[in-house]
């Protein structure tokens, strides 16, 4: 593998251009960087691959852009991505990102594009690896989030259902469920019972008498809104429910996602 002619990106599969068109070095740098994909090597005048990732430790992962609108590759696409590539002496790829990307990725490989791929996601739900970046960074913003739920939730009697993100994998909201000590956690895994969660309820606000009540639950299950309305009129606490969204994803990176990443580099 030719390690000066490595293009960057969280998703190398949406080298899009048209075949017949013509471009000079810069130009074809400046395109692909407006079409979310960083490009490095050391000929052509290209930004080599030390000067893309200097001084952005510190950053977040979007810094490296991604386009994830090409995460299924039809093979025609596929074969013109691949052309693309090669036309401009471009033949290996450090894919980073999650499954979407490894389809890619997969799909390239197989038009002979040499293509290694580095786990960022912080769904971490890689298959071969133990964590993946990102997800350390996601929990932190998460139990950040809840912490400051928790404070508001005790000074009114309130319980708060929270979705977090994690797509089909559960490591999120069991991380941040044992690390919060919410009273309830709902995953694939645990499933879903909403009788079982108001006795719950009931069973902490009177057995156990107490002022506030979290419950984690991973995305894509159940009506978070319902559920939250429901323990609003069958128990005593005042129920919301909060989806955190987006913010999960960003930030700075916590430590152990920058060590992860300075190993894998």
């Amino acid at each position: 593998m030719k390690t000066d002619k490595i293009m960057i990106g969280d998703l190398a599969r949406c080298v899009n251009f048209e075949k017949e068109r013509k471009y000079e070095p810069e130009t074809f740098y400046s395109e692909c960087q407006d079409g979310h994909l960083r490009i490095s090597t050391s000929t052509l005048n290209y930004k080599t691959l030390k000067e893309n990732v200097l001084f952005i430790e510190n950053e977040q992962g979007q810094l490296v852009h991604h386009f994830r609108k090409y995460s299924k590759v039809p093979s025609a696409e596929g074969e013109i991505y691949a052309e693309n590539l090669k036309r401009f002496d471009i033949d290996s790829l450090v894919v980073i990102g999650g499954d979407g990307s490894y389809r890619g990725a997969l799909a390239l490989s197989k038009k002979g594009i040499n293509c290694i791929g580095i786990p960022g996601t912080i769904d971490n739900d890689i298959n071969g690896t133990d964590e993946t970046i990102g997800f350390h960074t996601a929990l932190s913003n998460i139990i950040d989030a809840v912490n400051k739920l928790r404070d508001t939730s005790s000074s009114h009697h309130r319980c708060f259902v929270i979705e977090v993100m994690g797509n089909n994998a559960d490591s999120l909201a069991l991380y941040s469920a044992i690390s919060c000590g919410s009273e309830l956690v709902i995953t694939n895994k645990t499933g879903y019972d909403e009788d079982f969660v108001i006795s719950e309820m009931i069973k902490n606000e009177t057995v156990y008498h107490k002022r506030h009540a979290i419950i984690i639950a991973s995305e894509k299950i159940f009506d978070v809104d319902k559920l939250a309305k429901r323990i609003n009129q069958e128990t005593g606490f005042s129920s919301r429910a909060i989806v955190l969204g987006h913010i999960q994803r960003g930030g700075s990176p916590v430590p152990e996602d920058r060590i992860l990443a300075s190993r894998m580099a």
